[in-house]
């Protein structure tokens, strides 16, 4: 999970580098029963 956490930041990082002025929003992906639930990545 910390690995995911560090390329998720560094990701958007990249992203907010090569395109000034956007606004990355970073979120895990989590299974629950039949749904999917967003969770927040700060």
């Amino acid at each position: 999970a910390e690995q995911q956490l560090k390329d998720l930041k560094d990701a958007a990082n990249e992203l907010t580098q090569a395109y000034p002025g956007i606004t990355v929003h970073a979120y895990f992906v989590r299974p629950h029963g039949k749904q999917i639930h967003f969770e927040s990545v700060d």
